[in-house]
């Protein structure tokens, strides 16, 4: 930095300021146990704690937005006859196409993960004995085929009608979209650029992503002034982890903190099998189902947690929980609360809980007493329960609804009872 005052007398002493954020990550170590095939998501607070404005991201989570340019790669095009007629990589893309010399397909997007390896098949509906066929990945997104590692030359039968081959995603490869293409050709030797006089190129979109089992950071960049923090939310995903392991992951966040420019955060997720309760409410009096009905697990032992679900039309729940030891309760308006003590969820086990529930006895309003003149006679009044009352009605068949959703116009719904009008004499 420069100060001039030119070669004047300074008319006072001068003060120059640099900005010096300062990271401090909370917590930097994160552990959760997750049901395995759910998802769940964990915080972590990053804070300035220096002067001048902190700015963050998480390179492997932060996107282009769509301001990158256009990927430029070198052209490609065959002359027909032998021809693309279908790709397939693994269950992510199956195209089907004529021959069109150069099939642009990079608006279809297959996500791939770093480590994984996925089956490629393309099939010649032309085929010749001397056909050949490649696909070409740009793993490090330098707009270009030619680094080492980014060639799979697939495996040809039936006389050229059927290549397979594997396309492994390198543990290095640069996160986000990126280029693949296709081509097959008669004879000669395979490149990703140029002309030939028969074959056909057909190009595709990949987007890497980094594997394991966080699947979100959100924010994935930002800035944070002096003094200030922001929650970042990191989003955890057990789906096809084997439960009974801790599994770990490290996640980055860059600043501009001079001194501290990056800071790990390390995950571990202890994937594990859910338990679960389940069963019928009915009501006490008649034993018909009730529908409903609040169920709520509370957790009795060391690692708390809360649990809830809703009985369906046949007064039936279904409720996921952690291995433990519950208490129970069921609720439903009009009815007097039950709750179990001491039910046990085992891990991996339906544990049946049924319950029944009474009418709640609602007490009058008020109760009036009039005793007559002679004292031989005493009326006495009393108004309803004092509630609350639930009025249920049900024709037994669907509703007819009829809604428009123009601008300037009235929703409308409408409602017609069997045997309109009817009286509603009382409800619970």
């Amino acid at each position: 930095a420069v100060y001039d005052e030119g070669l004047s007398v300074p008319a006072g002493p001068v003060e120059l300021e640099w900005p010096n954020p300062t990271i401090f990550v909370d917590p930097t170590y994160i552990y959760d146990e997750v049901w395995v095939n759910n998802q769940a998501v964990q915080t972590v607070t990053i804070n300035n704690t220096g002067e001048g404005t902190l700015a963050f991201s998480f390179p492997e989570w932060v996107t282009d937005g769509g301001s990158r340019a256009p990927l430029a790669y070198c052209t490609a095009s065959g002359g027909c006859d032998e021809y693309i007629g279908t790709f397939q990589f693994g269950d992510l893309i199956n195209n089907s196409s004529s021959c069109t010399q150069y099939g642009d397909y990079t608006s279809i997007v297959a996500e791939v993960e770093m480590g994984e390896s996925y089956p490629v098949t393309l099939m010649n509906p032309s085929p010749w004995s001397s056909d050949i066929a490649a696909v070409w990945i740009d793993w490090n997104q330098n707009e270009s085929f030619d680094d080492p590692g980014e060639q799979v030359t697939l495996t040809g039968s039936g006389g050229g009608a059927t290549f397979t081959g594997t396309v492994t995603v390198p543990d290095d490869a640069e996160p986000g979209t990126t280029r693949m293409r296709v081509r097959i050709q008669y004879g000669g030797t395979l490149s990703p650029c140029g002309t030939t006089s028969f074959g056909e190129v057909e190009d595709y979109t990949l987007d890497v992503k980094a594997g394991g089992f966080i699947v979100a950071v959100t924010p994935a960049s930002g800035t944070i002034p002096s003094g200030g923090s922001r929650n970042i939310a990191i989003t955890w995903d057990a789906t096809n982890f084997e439960p009974g392991f801790s599994y770990f992951e490290d996640l980055v966040v860059e600043s501009n903190d001079l001194a501290n420019p990056s800071v790990t955060i390390t995950n571990e997720m202890f994937v594990f099998v859910p338990a679960q309760f389940a069963g019928t409410v009915t009501n006490a009096l008649d034993h018909q189902p009730l529908n409903g009905v609040t169920v709520t697990a509370v957790k009795q032992d060391e690692r708390s947690g809360t649990f809830q679900a809703m009985t369906n039309e046949e007064g039936h729940y279904t409720l996921f929980v952690d291995p433990g030891t519950y208490s129970i309760s069921f609720e439903k308006l009009g009815f007097q609360t039950y709750i179990e003590t001491g039910a046990v969820a085992p891990a991996g086990m339906v544990t049946t809980v049924d319950a029944e529930l009474w009418e709640e006895a609602y007490p009058p309003a008020f109760v009036y007493a009039e005793v007559n003149a002679d004292d031989t006679e005493c009326v006495v009044t009393w108004t309803d329960g004092m509630g609350p009352y639930e009025i249920v009605y049900d024709d037994g068949s669907a509703e007819n609804y009829a809604a428009w959703a123009l601008p300037g116009n009235m929703n409308a719904v409408k409602f017609t009872p069997a045997n309109y009008p009817v009286t509603v004499l009382g409800g619970k």
